[in-house]
C-alpha cells in the first residue's frame, strides 16, 4: 500500500529511517505480529541496524508470526481511505483505489486495478523528472479507463457495494455524461475485473494494464512506432503494436521465474495496442509495458480474468 500515489522514500533515500521509526511506534503499543513483520522487513530491506532512538524508547523483542499464518487469502477493506485488498493462496493479490479526492498530492487513479507482483501502481518520482508532474499522476499512468485521451476530472470514486470478497465501485464525476462502472472479486485464486462504459454519444474508451515484465500476446500484432498522443500524457507512451477487431485476447506475462495469465475480452470488438510507458518510481527511468484495449463507440464492457499459470 505504500506505493499508491507515494514515491519510493526507502530507496536510497532519507526518508527510510522515518517509516522504521513509525513502525517502532506502531508495534511498541500493539501486540499485532503484523506490525512486526512490516518493522522486520523495513530493517532488513536495506541492512539497517536497530539503534535509533524510536527502537530504545518503544522497542520490544520482534518475534513476528510465520506470514503464512496472516497473510493468506484475506482482505482487507478500508472504506474511508478507499482501498481494497484482496490476497489469495497463490503469488497473487490485487488492490483497488476508489477514495476520494485528495487535493494538492491527488492523483487521478480512481477505479485503478494494481495487480501484485508484475502491474504494481507507478507511485511518484522524487522532483527532479518533469515527468513527476507530466506523467505519474496522471490516468494513462494507472490501470483505470481513459475516455477521449483525457485525463479523469479531480473527482473521488464512489462506492457502490461490497461484501467481503466482491467491490463495486463507480466514477460518476469523473467524465460529463459517461457511467463508469467497475466490479472486482477474487475467486478460486483468480482475480475477476469488469470495468464498464456507457454513455448517449461516441467517445474513445481506452483500458489500460502496465505490466513489469515480458508479454507476450496471443495474437498476431502490426508492428507500430509512434506516440499514443502528441501532448499530454498520452505523450508518454510509445506504440510498438496494434491488432484490430479483438473479442478476446489473452497475454503470457513472465514476472521473475514466475508466468501468469490475463485474459481479457470485450462485449463488443475492440482494438488492442501495445506500447511502453516510464517505468514505476523505483525505476523511472526503466520502460514498462502498457497494454490498451481501445473502443471507439457508445459504450463497452471489458472483462479480465488474471490468473497464475
Amino acid at each position: 500500500m505504500p506505493d499508491i500515489s507515494e514515491g519510493s522514500y526507502w530507496q536510497d533515500s532519507i526518508y527510510d529511517p522515518e517509516l522504521i521509526q513509525v513502525y517502532e511506534i506502531l508495534s511498541g503499543q500493539s501486540d499485532d505480529k503484523r506490525l512486526q513483520h512490516l518493522l522486520l522487513a523495513a530493517y532488513n530491506r536495506e541492512d539497517r541496524q536497530r539503534n535509533n532512538w524510536a527502537a530504545l524508547m518503544f522497542g520490544h523483542e520482534i518475534n513476528p508470526q510465520p506470514i503464512s499464518d496472516w497473510l493468506l487469502n484475506e482482505t482487507t477493506f478500508l472504506e474511508s481511505s478507499g482501498l481494497a485488498q484482496w490476497r489469495t493462496a497463490n503469488k497473487l493479490a490485487a488492490l483497488a483505489t476508489f477514495g476520494p479526492y485528495t487535493g494538492h498530492h491527488h492523483q487521478w487513479d480512481r477505479l485503478s486495478l494494481v495487480v501484485w507482483p508484475f502491474s504494481k501502481d507507478a507511485g511518484s518520482p522524487l522532483y527532479a523528472l518533469a515527468a513527476r508532474k507530466a506523467w505519474y499522476p496522471h490516468s494513462y499512468a494507472h490501470n483505470t479507463i481513459v475516455v477521449d485521451g483525457q485525463t479523469h476530472a479531480n473527482c473521488g470514486g464512489e462506492l457502490k457495494t461490497w461484501d467481503g470478497n466482491q467491490l463495486v465501485m463507480s466514477m460518476p464525476d469523473a467524465y460529463p455524461g459517461i457511467k463508469l462502472e467497475r466490479t472486482i472479486e477474487t475467486k478460486d485464486n483468480k482475480i475477476f475485473d469488469v470495468l464498464t462504459a456507457e454513455a448517449g454519444e461516441e467517445h474513445t474508451f481506452d483500458w489500460l494494464f502496465h505490466v513489469d515484465g515480458e508479454v507476450k500476446p496471443s495474437c498476431q500484432m502490426a508492428a507500430k512506432n509512434e506516440p499514443l498522443g502528441t501532448e499530454g500524457a498520452a505523450s508518454f507512451i510509445n506504440l510498438n503494436g496494434e491488432s484490430v477487431d479483438q473479442e478476446t485476447v489473452s497475454f503470457t506475462i513472465i514476472s521473475g521465474e514466475d508466468q501468469y495469465q490475463l485474459t481479457l475480452s470485450g462485449a463488443v470488438p475492440f482494438s488492442l495496442l501495445l506500447g511502453t510507458c516510464p517505468g514505476t518510481s523505483r525505476t523511472p527511468t526503466e520502460r514498462r509495458t502498457v497494454i490498451i484495449g481501445r473502443t471507439i463507440g457508445k459504450k463497452q464492457s471489458y472483462s479480465a480474468l488474471i490468473e497464475q499459470k
